[in-house]
């Protein structure tokens, strides 16, 4: 016997604009310029048309018509894809298998629609993948739509960054403890006893003792002697013993230096006390 190739069918891409209106076929014509537009395709082999549409309802979403018949849509031309060495029983079970996996309702209008269906069948077939331009806009609006819900979202921050903390001590060692927060203490003007007698060159030692004595309460110092560490820390002014009078720097709101120096009525903040000159 003679040897025989084994038989061929031919494999037709056939193309309709999307749906039946007088509109899609003109942007149609028009997207073609561009080698895009709005298509619907299926897959003619052994005289049936396979293609793919989305549902609602469960189960596949493969079907077949008659070829350049199908009845949502309006046949636009036809593309040769090539011949396929598959039987026609062959051809049945390949698309049997892919029923199994293009769902009705995983229908997606841009990534997953009839003409991604008929580039894999196609594929399978042999003949190779479908024209570019049937599902260039398809395509194209995907990868817009991709760029553009990526810039909608936050980059997330990089890993094993260096922490800001101080690292915990090791095991085994104790960390120093902290010294305690230096007490503040806003600085005083003192003036020494020769400083109010060369104000007041009258004042003899007795009388200085009683002004001492008698001095306001206001003026004297109550807060505890301050150490003399932290008064060097200020400047070197350490705070004169308590009990002891402090004079108040020129300006300051002060009682009447006559007050002081015996004369005038008694105020609540001194005693009784002999005349300027008495001995004490």
């Amino acid at each position: 016997f003679a040897w025989q190739p084994p038989p061929t069918a031919p494999v037709i891409l056939q193309v309709y604009d999307l749906g039946q209106s007088d509109n899609a076929q003109a942007l149609n014509r028009f997207l073609r310029v561009f080698s895009a537009g709005m298509f619907h395709c299926g897959v003619e082999v052994y005289g049936r048309e396979w293609s793919y549409r989305g549902g609602r309802r469960g189960g596949t979403g493969v079907f077949h018509c008659l070829p350049r018949r199908c009845p949502d849509h309006t046949y636009s031309e036809s593309v040769l894809m090539g011949e396929t060495f598959l039987s026609d029983s062959e051809v049945c079970n390949v698309v049997g298998s892919m029923q199994a996996e293009w769902h009705a309702m995983n229908y997606e209008l841009l990534r997953r629609n009839c003409c991604h269906f008929s580039d894999t069948l196609c594929k399978r077939l042999g003949v190779g993948a479908i024209p570019s331009w049937v599902n260039n806009l398809a395509e194209t609006t995907a990868a817009v739509e991709d760029k553009v819900s990526s810039w909608g979202r936050l980059p997330s921050p990089p890993r094993n960054l260096p922490s800001h903390r101080s690292p915990p001590p090791a095991s085994g060692m104790v960390s120093p403890p902290m010294p305690p927060p230096a007490r503040v203490v806003p600085p005083q003007n003192f003036f020494s006893w020769s400083q109010v007698q060369e104000q007041d060159p009258r004042l003899s030692p007795p009388a200085r003792q009683r002004a001492t004595l008698r001095a306001p309460a206001v003026h004297r110092v109550v807060s505890p002697p301050l150490d003399r560490s932290m008064g060097q820390s200020m400047g070197g002014q350490v705070s004169p013993p308590r009990g002891t009078y402090s004079p108040p720097m020129p300006g300051m709101n002060s009682p009447p230096m006559s007050l002081l120096l015996g004369g005038g009525q008694a105020s609540p903040w001194h005693a009784p006390h002999p005349p300027l000159g008495a001995q004490a």
